[in-house]
């Protein structure tokens, strides 16, 4: 099983550049991996899931400059 490396929201911040509210408009809209709780009031996101999600940004990027 590979390995999963869990962020906080800052560090979810710096890696896609956007702010806390914008992460969480995209989430509300279906267009942003959601978090899993890991505590109460505390919420990690899944590394890979956000590298996958930033693979999709620049694939799509890249097809509809084609």
């Amino acid at each position: 099983m590979a390995e999963k490396k869990l962020i906080a929201i800052a560090d979810v911040q710096t890696m896609v550049s956007m702010s806390r509210s914008a992460i969480y408009r995209h989430m509300s809209a279906g267009q942003f991996p959601r978090p899993i709780t890991t505590g109460t009031c505390r919420v990690r996101w899944v590394v890979a899931e956000i590298e996958e999600w930033i693979d999709c940004r620049i694939k799509e990027r890249d097809k509809s400059s084609s």
